[in-house]
């Protein structure tokens, strides 16, 4: 788990758990559900103590935004601040114990009391006419009558947005070729990281862009090869001249066989 500070929100366990509630309750989710999911992770996915110290102070710190702290998890925050900071975090830092308590004195006199001005949903709506589908594999038209390749690996809803995230597949060519030979092309991807060449498209730039695409069928990506997300991350796509942009710059980083990340028929 990388930590990034002593702040109650500060690290990549944190930012999930945030992420995961503020996303239900701006959409208007079964948000117990997805609470019920994370309390589970205080006994089946936390390690040492420093780990259950930013968990418990974390959690009970997105329970009092949205002024839905309960007894049990104040209780659960308060005996932490009451034990102190974990030793443990003398090994990011002289003193940084110390200040870790600080913050957690500071926490603590925050959400032992309720909260006046409770966090407000943003009742984000979710897209659901797709304008294409997961694993859906699309030709993308390039200058000199070419043809690029792109896999859908993932759409997601992220504050209010809806984001397409297609992996490029190494290949270009004057003609659309067949499934079974594309999946024999390479991906720029690390292995049970993500793929390294995204594009990331937002629903609305991706209904001007739609002309230029050409689905023409599904290569079905392993859900247990683990890429069904991105190792890289860059801006958002959001026009033809971006999306075309040095499209063969991937071509010489890590590459694997597309076939090697596909479900076996």
């Amino acid at each position: 788990m990388a930590i990034d500070g002593i702040k109650i929100i500060d690290s990549d366990l944190v930012f999930d758990i945030r992420n995961q509630i503020m996303e239900a309750y701006d959409y208007n989710e079964n948000l117990t559900e997805v609470l019920t999911n994370i309390e589970a992770w205080e006994t089946e996915v936390l390690g040492d103590a420093i780990q259950h110290e930013i968990f418990i102070t974390a959690y009970a710190q997105c329970l009092w935004e949205l002024g839905l702290l309960n007894e049990k998890w104040q209780q659960k925050a308060g005996q932490i601040v009451e034990k102190g900071a974990s030793s443990l975090w003398e090994k990011f830092g002289k003193n940084t114990q110390e200040k870790r308590q600080k913050t957690l004195e500071k926490f603590w006199e925050k959400i032992s009391q309720p909260n006046p001005k409770p966090r407000k949903s943003k009742n984000y709506k979710k897209i659901t006419d797709f304008i294409f589908t997961e694993n859906e594999v699309v030709a993308v038209k390039l200058a000199n009558n070419t043809f690029g390749f792109l896999i859908l690996v993932n759409i997601d809803h992220e504050n209010g947005q809806c984001y397409y995230g297609f992996a490029k597949i190494n290949y270009v060519s004057e003609y659309i070729p067949t499934l079974d030979f594309l999946k024999n092309q390479y991906v720029t991807a690390r292995k049970g990281l993500g793929f390294d060449s995204p594009v990331l498209i937002k629903h609305k730039d991706l209904m001007k862009l739609q002309p230029y695409f050409q689905a023409f069928g599904k290569l079905f990506i392993n859900p247990d090869a683990n890429v069904k997300r991105f190792g890289t991350y860059r801006g958002n796509v959001k026009n033809y001249e971006e999306l075309t942009e040095d499209w063969t710059g991937d071509f010489n980083q890590k590459q694997y066989p597309l076939v090697e990340f596909l479900t076996k028929n």
